[in-house]
């Protein structure tokens, strides 16, 4: 996690996946109000295992480069 952000836990909900590995240590997917899948911010966006995730990974704009945090 960036050393720029608070230690304690806090829950940041978010539609903007190119958002969430610089600013998440663990993500949850939620589909349907469901978890489909948790794990840390690099295992999701670079090994995601569902397909629903996958399909949300391959709605992030092409132009987009992931970069570790």
């Amino acid at each position: 996690m960036p050393a720029c952000l608070p230690a304690y836990p806090a829950r940041f909900f978010s539609h903007d996946l190119a958002v969430v590995r610089f600013i998440s240590g663990e993500v949850l997917v939620l589909k349907d109000g469901e978890v489909v899948e948790q794990a840390d911010a690099a295992t999701i966006l670079e090994r995601p295992q569902q397909d629903y995730t996958k399909r949300l990974l391959g709605a992030i704009p092409r132009g987009y480069q992931a970069q570790a945090a």
